[in-house]
């Protein structure tokens, strides 16, 4: 396991009685064949190491049963009609509850399996964790370009305005704390919700440890790079 360690927050210590942990967000669009699994897989996870938890199923208007399925199997929904993949997530950020948030995407290309390692990085202090691909990745798994070029480019460009440090920081699993300052808060949120709206959708390996601050073709690698650099700016200018 891979760590990018910069600055640090006191550890924390256990969840309180009644006191919510973890939630784990997921923004969900039509996703009726996948969010079932991901709903449960998430919930025995959690219960089989002892971590008081939710899982927030954000839905992004879908048009099949996401939504029924995801409240079946034990999720809190919460709906947002703005379509959007940042959208989403910052409704799901919104409803959360539990004192860090995990978030994954719906269509189990990332492993639930791997929250009690998120989890115990951000009780030592962590602000941040990233999750990391690069140094796992199955064959097939993410083309040439986006491995060698678009990714590497991405990702610079992203350390380059937030000074992270991390390998990868299009992984679409990540987790954060929410203890910290406010306007640190929100300008967090702002970052991964940003880094979310232009993320590979890839399976997830390693993690990065961060205590501070899909097949896709050429044309959209450039379109998210001016995306990056567009509202990069408007965050750091924010913050």
């Amino acid at each position: 396991m891979s760590l990018a360690q910069t600055s640090t927050s006191p550890p924390a210590a256990g969840a309180a009685p009644g006191e919510i942990l973890v939630s784990v967000v997921i923004p969900c669009l039509n996703e009726e064949d996948n969010i079932e699994c991901c709903v449960r897989v998430a919930l025995e996870v959690m219960d089989a190491h002892g971590l008081a938890g939710e899982v927030i199923v954000a839905d992004n208007a879908s048009e099949d049963r996401s939504a029924e399925l995801a409240a079946a199997a034990g999720a809190r929904v919460v709906h947002e009609p703005r379509r959007g993949y940042g959208s989403a997530y910052l409704a799901g950020f919104n409803a959360a509850l539990g004192r860090y948030i995990v978030m994954a995407d719906a269509d189990l290309t990332y492993d639930f399996k791997e929250i009690p390692r998120f989890v115990e990085e951000l009780e030592q202090g962590a602000e941040l964790v990233m999750g990391d691909r690069m140094g796992n990745i199955q064959p097939g798994a993410m083309p040439w370009l986006h491995r060698y070029v678009g990714n590497p480019v991405l990702t610079g460009v992203l350390n380059l305005f937030f000074r992270t440090g991390v390998s990868d920081a299009h992984c679409g699993m990540r987790g954060l704390r929410r203890d910290v300052d406010d306007g640190l808060l929100v300008h967090r949120l702002r970052a991964a919700a940003l880094v979310a709206a232009t993320a590979d959708e890839q399976q997830g390996g390693a993690i990065d440890r961060l205590e501070g601050g899909g097949g896709r073709g050429v044309v959209h690698g450039r379109r998210d790079l001016q995306r990056i650099c567009q509202r990069g700016s408007a965050v750091v200018s924010q913050s």
